[in-house]
């Protein structure tokens, strides 16, 4: 007989329950013949059925209950900020306003005519985290 530790690996488990099943059943040639019921249960047609039902409608459902923000296209988000400049870093092509937002010049030209101090409205778009500046103009003080 197999005694049971509290250690028992899961080999040893499953020789156990085989050999259980010895003792209940006697080898006979029918039972050598007849194959056994390996691996996990079959289930039912209409289990699958209803399995296959919920995947379609969850892939039908799915663009309908999807965020906008995830559905945006990867041109980003548009903004407009007016602001007063704090710093102006030419070389990283950088822009830092009063209220402390961040902005990234995307062509060179952009910010020769901006100084510290100055007032500007700024049209930007978001993207990937950065703010990049579309258009930028100077106001009057």
């Amino acid at each position: 007989m197999v005694k049971s530790s509290p250690r028992m690996t899961l080999a040893q488990g499953s020789d156990r329950r085989f050999i259980n099943e010895l003792k209940k059943e006697p080898i006979t040639s029918a039972s050598l013949s007849t194959p056994r019921k390996v691996g996990l249960p079959r289930i039912g047609r209409r289990s699958v059925r209803s399995l296959i039902f919920l995947i379609a409608v969850v892939l039908i459902a799915s663009p309908v209950l999807t965020p906008r923000g995830w559905a945006r296209s990867p041109g980003g988000y548009p903004g407009t900020v007016e602001a007063k400049v704090r710093y102006v870093y030419r070389a990283q092509q950088l822009v830092v306003l009063d209220d402390g937002t961040l902005l990234r010049a995307t062509r060179p030209g952009q910010l020769e005519p901006l100084h510290e101090g100055d007032m500007v409205r700024v049209l930007f778009v978001s993207t990937a985290g950065q703010k990049l500046i579309e258009r930028i103009e100077t106001l009057p003080r």
